[in-house]
């Protein structure tokens, strides 16, 4: 995870009275591996959406393994660029929030998925160690989106799983980070925040965090979540 905070960059969000949009700070990212960091979780910022350069790559080795030709691959990251060119923004609207993880998710030909730059959020409590702890929850999000960048096609019920395996590492990423700086420097930590909720269940039904199948998603542990009343973790939309 520390690579992956490395690459995220402080950028400024685009005003509704800003008139013409500046697109040079996106037309600079499209090539570079580069995860944008803006201060709310409510936002419009230039769009540079489709996959960072290190996701191209990883598509590509995927889709060689596959069977798919050079020419075939091109083809559709052609396809790719002519869909994300134009646009000049991007929007985040989040509800609720103190942070957000925010990717397009491209479609190709019903067999893949393929996922773009994320873009990530924060509200500051100013309070440093909790700003850490989401800062941390955040950029897993960001590591799992980097690393992944495409799947084979999802059933709706398909995604839903994935998207609650990639919370339970970022809750539990957040929670330990929280649970260090807390005890490093003194500071009592949040009563009960939904990092702790969460990490106390998926302990519970899965084991150490260190542990074989830690972040498995079964019917037990969905339905500990959804009792506790922490499914919108994962079934909200950003």
């Amino acid at each position: 995870m520390h690579e992956t905070a490395q690459l995220l960059e402080p950028a400024e969000a685009i005003g509704e009275n800003d008139g013409e949009v500046d697109t040079s700070k996106a037309l600079d990212w499209r090539d570079k591996d580069i995860i944008p960091l803006l201060g709310d979780v409510n936002f419009t910022a230039p769009a540079a959406v489709a996959p960072m350069p290190a996701q191209r790559e990883i598509i590509t080795e995927t889709l060689l393994r596959r069977g798919y030709s050079k020419d075939e691959i091109y083809t559709m990251e052609a396809s790719l660029y002519r869909l994300c060119k134009d646009l000049l923004t991007t929007r985040v609207d989040s509800e609720n929030r103190t942070g957000v993880c925010s990717y397009a998710i491209f479609q190709s030909g019903g067999k893949f998925q393929l996922y773009g730059r994320p873009y990530v959020g924060m509200l500051s409590s100013r309070i440093r160690i909790f700003d850490v702890a989401t800062l941390s929850h955040e950029t897993t999000h960001a590591l799992d989106i980097q690393q992944t960048a495409i799947t084979d096609f999802m059933t709706e019920e398909d995604s839903l799983r994935d998207k609650l395996r990639g919370e339970l590492r970022a809750y539990a990423v957040g929670y330990y980070v929280e649970d260090c700086l807390s005890n490093l420097y003194n500071i009592g930590r949040r009563t009960m925040p939904v990092s702790h909720r969460v990490e106390n269940i998926r302990r519970e039904v899965n084991g150490p965090v260190d542990s074989e199948g830690a972040f498995e998603v079964h019917d037990d542990l969905m339905y500990r979540i959804g009792r506790a009343g922490l499914d919108r973790i994962y079934k909200e939309v950003v």
